[in-house]
């Protein structure tokens, strides 16, 4: 019986060791769940971070410059992807036959470039940071390379962004989703949306429109106008711009409009089941400039970054254009006759020369002065002025 005492602590301490292996899988299964919610915070990380390539036109025979855009809320020194192009578009090689990429300003001084054709047909290029610099910021490009169309080239094609990795700066390699970009032939010149030059006088509001020409069939249109001082977009109470859809939209066309830091003031109008404006000439949206009591022309009025939608939904670029704004009607007389006595002589000869000798002021006799309406008064003016004076 005593002994059976004495051996008592002994059994405890196997009893003990028996318990403590039933420990460690609950440390193992502890660290399993928190590998796996650092994987889903990773996932969720990755699914903030892109890499891509913005929609473009390009003529057939043209070559233009593209950027690898990457958007990244994760800070990254590294990234990897597969280019695929469509038939008709290549990107530039040199002699050598290596490709022309370039490093983007976001690049650290230390980044490196690679890229290479691989058996797919797709091309792969690289750029890391040596020491792991990430790059600055978290948006805009990071690798440009020349796009060359065939001569027989015709979009809408689409280019592929596949197999894209990247690493973090603590060397944490992450896989980014495949993007895609849809390159369309440019849109022909014909195609122009714009403002007709017109006259305002001091105080006054008059509605004007915005036009489109447009032989391709078109559903959508986006403008930044941007007025000079002394010209303003009508407003309600709200602030809202007065805009309005003419009646060449459709019926379930939508309009908004909203004014940019740079001052400029933003329209667009699509329609919702992409049904094309109506014909192909004509005004699309009108609104009332108003002129300040002490405005005074000219004045230019321009339309920029104009984008357009045609009916199959493809993005196009559109040109942009200006509009002259005058306080009075044009003067009446006879081209040339710049001391307006009626006639077109030697008179009028001589006092252009003193002009462009800056002998007199151009200002002294108004507009009268620009022969050939360029704002600049010079020898042209003059063979203007002789080619008149004799009749030619």
């Amino acid at each position: 019986m005593a002994e059976s005492l004495l051996n008592r602590p002994t059994t405890l301490r196997a009893a003990e060791e028996v318990r403590r292996p039933t420990i460690q899988p609950m440390c193992v299964m502890k660290q399993y769940f928190i590998t796996l919610i650092f994987a889903l915070l990773c996932a969720t990380m990755v699914a903030q971070d892109r890499l891509y390539i913005e929609d473009f036109n390009i003529r057939a025979g043209e070559t233009r410059q593209v950027a690898l855009l990457l958007d990244n809320a994760t800070p990254l020194s590294a990234v990897q992807a597969d280019i695929v192009m469509p038939d008709g578009l290549s990107i530039g090689q040199n002699s050598d036959n290596s490709y022309q990429f370039a490093l983007a300003d976001r690049c650290a001084a230390n980044h490196t470039l690679a890229s290479a054709r691989l058996s797919t047909g797709a091309v792969r290029v690289l750029t890391a940071s040596i020491t792991s610099q990430p790059f600055a910021g978290n948006t805009g490009a990071v690798v440009t390379f020349p796009v060359t169309a065939a001569s027989d080239f015709s979009g809408p094609r689409v280019i592929q962004v596949t197999g894209v990795k990247a690493t973090t700066n603590d060397a944490v390699q992450l896989g980014l989703p495949d993007t895609q970009c849809t390159v369309t032939t440019e849109v022909p010149s014909e195609d122009r949306l714009y403002i007709e030059d017109f006259t305002i006088q001091p105080g006054a509001t008059i509605e004007v429109a915005l036009l489109l020409d447009n032989p391709t069939q078109l559903s959508a249109i986006q403008a930044d106008i941007i007025l000079p001082d002394g010209l303003t977009i009508g407003q309600n109470a709200d602030n809202s711009y007065q805009f309005a859809l003419a009646n060449r939209c459709a019926a379930d066309h939508t309009l908004a409009s909203a004014r940019l830091s740079n001052g400029a003031v933003r329209v667009l109008t699509a329609s919702i089941t992409s049904q094309p404006f109506a014909g192909s000439s004509g005004a699309v949206v009108t609104f009332p400039v108003t002129a300040a009591s002490d405005f005074s022309g000219p004045r230019v009025i321009q339309v920029t970054g104009v984008k357009a939608t045609t009916a199959a939904a493809v993005q196009l670029d559109l040109p942009d254009t200006q509009c002259t704004v005058t306080t009075e009607s044009a003067p009446q007389y006879l081209i040339g006759d710049i001391n307006l006595d009626g006639n077109v002589d030697i008179t009028d000869l001589n006092i252009l020369i003193n002009i462009t000798l800056t002998l007199d002021r151009a200002e002294n006799y108004d507009r009268r002065a620009y022969i050939t309406d360029d704002d600049v008064i010079d020898v042209s003016d003059i063979n203007a002025l002789i080619n008149i004076m004799l009749g030619l």
